[in-house]
């Protein structure tokens, strides 16, 4: 099959389930796994180059609605007959059952199985150290830092937090995500703050800023600095690598237990 994916995740569901030879294209952003990065490109998620993709005679084009503004992309697919795959998963059951399909569209079924019982069974690992917990870190997320963008209940990050032992400070948010306000942040004084700031690489966030922001000086995580910049891939995106995100969520939540 030709195959082109205008989203990393989707990218990286195709090489995980051993489909990624079969790309011929992919969208700017597309970062891991190394050999994805040498593929040609069709624009950025926000803004594909419809003619380019086109130009491919693609038998199958991958897009994910949990990218903003992807829409537009689908409707262009859409006008052109373009053969195409549209993924929406807001929990990580529904990242399971994306994987599925994607297998099945793709002819590599048994290889999509196996990687969801793997996610599985290291997913059920993790929340099993952590389910009797009776004190939940208090955690914030920040995908955007002005205005400030945080995960909401309705979210696979939202579950990731829990099954790592933690408690997301705007669970009570029933969005998948949306802007708070550093006041209303600083007033739930998270014990943890990971920046995951969507299309920028680790590189460039500062996180020594966050202690000017109004009152976050008095912020426990900020006080003690446990502020913490990390991979996006392991978050934001929804496919295998969200189990090395809970994994590092696990790990920061036990160190901080220790320190108290």
């Amino acid at each position: 099959m030709r195959l082109i994916s205008l989203c990393p995740s989707n990218s990286e569901i195709l090489f995980a389930i051993g489909a990624g030879e079969e790309l011929v294209a992919v969208e700017k952003w597309t970062d891991y796994p190394p050999a994805a990065t040498r593929l040609p490109t069709v624009g950025t998620e926000m803004d594909v180059d419809i003619d380019a993709v086109a130009s491919y005679k693609p038998d199958l084009v991958l897009a994910s609605l949990s990218v903003p503004g992807m829409e537009k992309n689908v409707a262009a697919l859409q006008d052109r007959g373009l053969p195409h795959l549209v993924l929406d998963p807001h929990s990580i059951e529904e990242i399971y059952g994306d994987i599925l399909r994607v297998g099945q569209a793709v002819g590599r079924e048994s290889e999509s199985r196996e990687l969801v019982r793997a996610m599985r069974n290291e997913i059920a690992a993790l929340e099993a150290i952590n389910v009797d917990s009776t004190t939940r870190a208090r955690l914030y997320i920040e995908w955007w830092p002005k205005p400030a963008i945080s995960p909401g209940r309705i979210s696979w990050t939202d579950e990731m937090i829990e099954i790592a032992g933690g408690r997301n400070i705007f669970a009570d948010m029933q969005r998948v995500s949306g802007q708070v306000d550093y006041e209303e942040v600083a007033a739930r004084d998270p014990e943890i703050i990971l920046l995951c700031w969507c299309g920028i690489h680790r590189s460039e966030i500062d996180a020594g800023t966050l202690a000017s922001r109004s009152g976050w000086s008095r912020i426990n995580a900020v006080d003690n600095r446990r502020i913490h910049v990390v991979e996006e891939g392991w978050y934001g995106r929804p496919g295998p690598r969200i189990v090395d995100g809970i994994r590092q969520m696990a790990g920061l939540i036990k160190e901080l237990s220790q320190r108290t």
